[in-house]
């Protein structure tokens, strides 16, 4: 069993938590198709998160591979989770990581962690769309849609804590 996190932003978090799957669009078997976590070293300069302002805080009970070299080939397979120095310095590479491969699933969310009350509320504007989003892009009724972003964020945590929350890596829009 190993405890790992990924950066994203508050939308993504919440989106990825509820619809229960990671969604990307990069090619198969390239250096990004799948899911990439921040290991033992922590962030480096160039790790480049799309979103900031949320920790998606996740176990991964499957196999782990031993430390790869920053450009090994054929780590695609699904339910692996591959060791680019993700466990610590093992082989030159300016970006280390973990990383999961598209197809795999089994991931169990054990947390979000938001930046600030802020990112919260923002991400779930964003993940409801419609009147939500319209409301905070207007910056009215913050004190209603404070209210409403904690008590669905309870009520995912309530999932989360139950263990209900297990997601997928999908190569999807």
């Amino acid at each position: 069993m190993l405890e790992i996190f990924h950066i994203t932003s508050p939308f993504k978090a919440i989106n990825i938590a509820e619809k229960r799957r990671y969604k990307s669009l990069n090619e198969y078997g390239g250096y990004d198709a799948g899911m990439n976590f921040i290991g033992e070293l922590g962030e480096y300069r160039n790790t480049q998160p799309k979103g900031r302002g949320a920790k998606l805080h996740v176990i991964w009970r499957g196999e782990i591979s031993d430390p790869v070299q920053f450009d090994e080939c054929n780590c695609n397979r699904p339910n692996v989770l591959y060791d680019y120095n993700g466990s610590g310095e093992h082989f030159p590479n300016n970006d280390p990581r973990y990383f999961l491969p598209y197809g795999s699933s089994g991931l169990r969310v054990t947390k979000i962690e938001f930046e600030n009350e802020e990112a919260l509320i923002e991400g779930w504007a964003h993940y409801k769309k419609s009147w939500p989003l319209w409301l905070y892009n207007k910056k009215l009724f913050k004190p209603l849609l404070k209210r409403l972003a904690l008590t669905s964020q309870r009520r995912l945590n309530q999932a989360i804590n139950a263990g209900e929350v297990v997601i997928d890596i999908c190569r999807q829009r």
